[in-house]
């Protein structure tokens, strides 16, 4: 019987065999449940490119409706079930990685790009939603309260501003950083330029220039002075087209605050400082003197400065806005025509200075209500930031008239319209693109109108219309004029490029209010006397001014006529003969220029050789003093200009005994000649 060996494993092979196949296992599973998880994957990815595709062809069947509310709050959403709705995708769509069906109330997210294309992006993506910043801003639990810096809210006027040494309002814009300083009432952003940011601040750490507030010394900014042209030269050169649409053109707040030696309240300019605004509106300014004082954290800063205890100076504590380098100009003036309060070095606002002192120039903005923040939390090293979504132009063009307005022409003369201009927020100059429409007859005399029409490529429209008044022919220097009120004629005369009276004005009207004569304010007597040519008229200043204090005022002259100003007698002595040296001189002076401007009437040249050769025919009426008496008829003539001097006015005195003119000034309570000139 033969015995056959019987073959197996041994242990230790079995061993070994387990120990590769757990190997094996090892390396294959994991690479098959990958390749399962990137096919579920793709397949979902697949289904996302469905819904987006199909989010595209809903746009496209509702594109009016989509664009129109794309214009208003840039961006547009759809559900699933919107989808499912319109037919454009099943319904019970399965995630393939959960095997589970999708919550059809997830969104489908559509914005514009900087092209003007449409970006369609599904929610599982993580799709940016476009987010108002002053919705970031004034989110739950941003706004504090109390001694906490932060953002804080007005409950009084309605309105959020930033207080605290740095109470995270950083933003960039425009590539440069700035302050967030308050969020108005009216959704609006204001910021205050800080620049171009480096790894330790900022290279411009605040400031464009240090210059005058006005070279001037005017403090009023509505006017067109030398740092409201320094602000709008940076604004144009250093703000993009595109960046300029998202900043609001403003009325900026210029009351004037008085300054008090115990210091002017934190409340005052609070409450006063927009009784008066500018009547032009402009998209670069200044700080408002209330706007640095409320941003102090320090319960010591109550006022601005004060010559007694802190000086103020407690103003700079806690307070993002002081700058220790350096003073800078607030919009705020003070009630002066030329000081203006200033955000000192020292930690306090103000005392006022003149305007043609310097400081620096710290340019403040206003972003429109509709930026969208891009990202960011407001702190140096992670500001916020604008998102250059694709916005709806709304803003209209602006147009400016040039030329006068109403403008007057004079019948039977061609009629040239001196046109006018349109900027346009987004667009700039498209002057070219003003449609002209006017109805003027230049040949018939009536009122006529030239309206000016112009939109941008957004097809926002604006209209401005020009009055023009043809008019008969105007007054000819050298003839007689008819004054309607009264009557009273009036020889003129025609010296060099001036048209004057001949004669004294005897208009008694409405600033005549008084014939007592005194030497209390109001000055607004006149009284009439007889002489041996007629009978004269003597004014009180502001009797004559018709209770007008601005230099060139009409007064009580005929319409188109004015009393003359201390610059129109100069022009007049120059053309006489007199230098510029000698009529900018007080007391007598010129030569015999007195005596060309003399009448012969009462023989009361001094010298008559060139005696009266001007026509202008003065005559010896003498003056009224202050209790009204009258002196020095026939010897002396005084006549009114309309040029103020503190509390009295300037003048000029012609005498018997002397050939030259007397320029000099007189208290408003005497009475004077007037003599009109033409405008």
């Amino acid at each position: 019987m033969i015995q056959m060996n019987k073959k197996g494993f041994t242990l230790v092979e079995l061993l070994a065999v387990m120990v590769i196949l757990i190997a094996l296992s090892l390396v294959v599973v994991p690479g098959i449940f990958t390749m399962i998880k990137k096919a579920k994957d793709n397949s979902y990815e697949v289904i996302i490119g469905t819904i987006e595709n199909s989010a595209r062809l809903y746009v496209n069947r509702n594109r009016e409706d989509v664009e129109s509310y794309l214009d208003f709050y840039n961006y547009y959403s759809m559900t699933l079930n919107d989808l499912k709705d319109n037919k454009l995708i099943k319904k019970g769509i399965r995630n393939p990685r959960t095997d589970e069906v999708l919550d059809y109330n997830k969104k489908v997210i559509v914005t514009r790009e900087e092209d003007k294309s449409l970006s369609i992006c599904f929610e599982d993506r993580g799709c940016y939603i476009p987010t108002l910043l002053v919705n970031e801003l004034t989110k739950e639990g941003n706004v504090v309260s109390g001694t906490t810096q932060g953002l804080h809210y007005n409950y009084l006027k309605d309105f959020y501003y930033f207080r605290g040494a740095n109470p995270n309002n950083w933003i960039l814009f425009n590539g440069y950083l700035w302050k967030i300083v308050k969020v108005n009432n009216d959704g609006t952003i204001k910021l205050m330029f800080e620049g171009t940011k480096t790894s330790s601040g900022t290279q411009q750490n605040g400031t464009i220039s240090n210059t005058t507030f006005d070279d001037n010394n005017i403090n009023n900014f509505d006017t067109n002075i030398s740092i409201k042209t320094n602000l709008q030269n940076w604004y144009d050169s250093s703000i993009s087209t595109s960046n300029k649409s998202k900043i609001k053109s403003i009325n900026w707040c210029v009351n004037q605050i008085g300054y008090n030696i115990d210091g002017t309240p934190i409340k005052t300019f609070s409450n006063d400082e927009c009784n008066v605004k500018t009547t032009t509106t402009s998209q670069i300014g200044l700080l408002s003197g209330s706007e640095y004082l409320n941003a102090s954290l320090d319960s010591n800063c109550i006022t601005a400065y004060r010559t007694t205890g802190d000086n103020g100076y407690t103003c700079k504590n806690d307070n993002y806005l002081y700058k220790s380098s350096y003073s800078y100009w607030s919009i705020t003036p003070d009630a002066t025509a030329n000081g203006v309060w200033g955000i000192k070095s020292s930690g306090s606002l103000g005392a006022p200075i003149s305007a043609n002192n310097t400081m620096n120039v710290r340019p403040v903005i206003n972003l429109i209500n509709g930026v969208i923040v891009d990202k960011g939390i407001g702190t140096f090293d992670n500001p916020y930031t604008i998102k250059n979504i694709v916005t709806a132009d709304k803003e209209k063009p602006i147009i400016t008239i040039l030329g006068k307005n109403p403008a007057t022409h004079t019948v039977g003369n061609q009629y040239v319209d001196a046109g006018a201009t349109a900027i346009d927020n987004v667009d700039g100059n498209i002057t070219n693109s003003i449609m002209t429409v006017s109805n003027v007859n230049p040949n018939v005399i009536g009122n006529y109108t030239v309206t000016y029409i112009v939109s941008d490529k957004s097809g926002n429209k604006s209209t401005r219309t020009r009055i023009v008044n043809v008019i008969p022919p105007t007054f000819a220097c050298g003839s007689t004029l008819v004054d309607d009120r009264d009557g009273e004629q009036y020889a003129t005369v025609q010296i060099g490029n001036q048209c004057w009276f001949k004669g004294n004005l005897k208009h008694v009207g409405n600033g005549c209010t008084s014939n007592m004569w005194d030497d209390v304010a109001p000055h607004n007597a006149c009284q009439t006397h007889s002489t041996d040519w007629g009978t004269e008229v003597l004014y009180q200043w502001e009797a004559a001014m018709d209770g007008s204090t601005a230099e060139g005022s009409r007064g009580l002259c005929p319409s188109g006529w004015y009393i003359p100003t201390d610059n129109d007698l100069k022009e007049l002595e120059m053309h006489l003969g007199m230098t510029q040296a000698q009529v900018d001189a007080t007391g007598w002076i010129g030569t015999d220029q007195g005596d060309q401007l003399k009448s012969t009437n009462p023989n009361w040249c001094n010298d008559v050789t060139n005696c009266a050769i001007s026509s202008f025919e003065a005559l010896p009426s003498g003056t009224r003093n202050a209790s009204g008496t009258h002196n020095f008829g026939g010897t002396y003539g005084h006549w009114w200009s309309s040029t103020p001097y503190g509390a009295g006015a300037w003048r000029r005195t012609l005498y018997s005994l002397n050939s030259s003119v007397n320029r000099n000034t007189s208290l408003r309570y005497y009475g004077d000649s007037v003599r009109c000139i033409k405008e």
